[in-house]
């Protein structure tokens, strides 16, 4: 017996709520994956409008006033990530092995990918598509996913 009373467990959603963690504050742009890029930076909601295709409270943690959000729209990271799901990527945060970003390349193309920098040259992992490998100089802008909204 855990020797707790009966309803210790047991919780209303008001009671959840008030322990869940707090929002920062602001909101956040949310854009497509397409529309993701330099200069998609929110400024806490102080972006230009029609930047943004929706908003997204900043979640608990994220600090970086450059913070977005993006909307998945492809189905070649599921299981990890899935069409219509939202993310939220920091350009300040540095990429390292295995980590989920959004990237940008030079030719115009934009993906959600696995990160594997090898010295030169960044193998871009698609979970259901072939992967990519790019020298480093064809990519125009890689930033971390930093939070995964869950649909």
């Amino acid at each position: 017996s855990l020797n707790v009373p009966h309803d210790y467990f047991a919780a209303s959603i008001e009671q959840v709520e008030k322990l869940s963690m707090p929002a920062e504050k602001g909101k956040l742009p949310v854009v497509g994956v397409a529309q993701a890029g330099k200069g998609i930076f929110s400024g806490d909601g102080d972006y230009p409008n029609g930047a943004a295709d929706e908003y997204i409270s900043r979640p608990h943690g994220v600090k970086d006033v450059n913070a977005f959000g993006v909307i998945v729209k492809d189905r070649s990271m599921t299981p990890a990530l899935r069409p219509q799901q939202r993310v939220i990527v920091s350009p300040n945060v540095t990429l390292e092995n295995s980590d989920r970003a959004v990237i940008g390349l030079k030719n115009g193309r934009k993906l959600v990918a696995e990160w594997h920098k090898d010295k030169d040259q960044v193998k871009l992992v698609k979970y259901n598509d072939e992967d990519i490998t790019v020298k480093i100089d064809e990519i125009d802008f890689a930033y971390k996913i930093v939070w995964i909204r869950e649909l």
